[in-house]
């Protein structure tokens, strides 16, 4: 998250100072993340390396890549490139009112959009089928192959999706909030937004309050800072890392139950996909050929026998579909 945050950080700034069009360099900022998140599935996915170990080589590449594409484009410079950023909206006037005006009022078009994404993520989530297959290839991807769920394609599609996601926030930071790119512009925000998601139990509206508690402590000690507090600066850098290091210590107990029901490691299909095609020729004979009762539940094992006789179909597989097959019968 980090490392595409920061492709597109770079990306997104490069092409608004280069034409000078806001939208047009958020796009290509979103466009960035996306296309940088296709090389973490192939790893992950497609390879099947280890994800933590992937996630920190993407991050370590985009370090030195982001810093590369800055200076082949502006040069080394004295000062950074800057931009003319989104302006804030203000809302019939409603921006002037005491304290809630500034609070609610006073952002810009991006913020905006990101709280309409929250709504939009649930919804797709929880209630389209698109969601119930993230969720199920997440947390049991071999039942999810068992029911002909493409496993590789739901995973791919998810990280490409996320990574749109990472890169829109890390557009933001330069074209609507710093105004100009430094290597270290997204400054541990990635980290912080994966730390945010175990905390919210990847739920899309804890985490959207979890997020603000983040900026909440970020927003406190710039604050403290102003006004002369007398606390040392450097602890006062610290203030947002220890407020979210303590939320996860806090809710650790129940993260860590979710976190462990998804699996982290690489998918291995047990069948390949010629095979699931003959399979799935076989179950449909049999189902125009039934004729009693006895054969129709018999007809969704043909699946599994035909896996097993042709593809060395392990015990597990066999297990997990035939639980899959009593749930539905019941």
């Amino acid at each position: 998250v980090e490392g595409t945050m920061l492709m597109a950080a770079v990306c997104g700034f490069s092409v608004t100072a280069a034409t000078g069009g806001l939208w047009f360099g958020f796009a290509v900022g979103v466009l960035t993340g996306a296309a940088y998140s296709v090389l973490m599935a192939w790893l992950s996915v497609s390879l099947r390396v280890n994800q933590v170990i992937a996630g920190i080589g993407m991050n370590i590449l985009a370090t030195g890549l982001a810093a590369y594409i800055y200076r082949l484009i502006f040069g080394i410079r004295t000062l950074p490139a800057k931009i003319i950023p989104f302006a804030s909206l203000d809302f019939f006037g409603l921006s002037r009112i005491p304290y809630v005006g500034t609070v609610l009022f006073n952002h810009n078009i991006l913020v905006y959009l990101a709280f309409a994404l929250v709504p939009l993520t649930w919804f797709i989530l929880e209630k389209t089928t698109f969601g119930l297959k993230i969720k199920a290839v997440g947390e049991h991807p071999r039942a999810a192959d068992s029911k002909g769920i493409n496993v590789a394609g739901i995973r791919y599609a998810a990280v490409i999706i996320g990574g749109a996601y990472a890169g829109a926030g890390g557009v933001f930071m330069t074209i609507a909030y710093l105004n100009m790119f430094t290597e270290s512009v997204i400054g541990g925000f990635g980290y912080i937004a994966v730390s945010v998601v175990i905390f919210a139990r990847f739920m899309p509206g804890k985490a959207m309050w979890g997020a603000l508690l983040f900026g909440f402590a970020s927003a406190l000690q710039v604050r403290l800072q102003a006004l002369g507090s007398g606390i040392p600066s450097q602890l006062l850098l610290m203030l947002p890392y220890l407020m979210t290091v303590a939320a996860l210590i806090f809710a650790s107990k129940k993260a860590g139950q979710t976190v462990t029901r998804i699996r982290h490691t690489p998918y291995i299909p047990i069948v390949s996909p010629f095979w699931r095609r003959v399979a799935a020729s076989s179950r449909t004979k049999v189902r125009s050929n039934s004729r009693s009762p006895l054969m129709g539940f018999l007809e969704d094992d043909v699946v599994v026998v035909i896996a097993y006789c042709l593809h060395f179909c392990d015990e597990d597989f066999l297990q997990s579909h035939r639980h899959a097959l009593a749930q539905q019968r019941l």
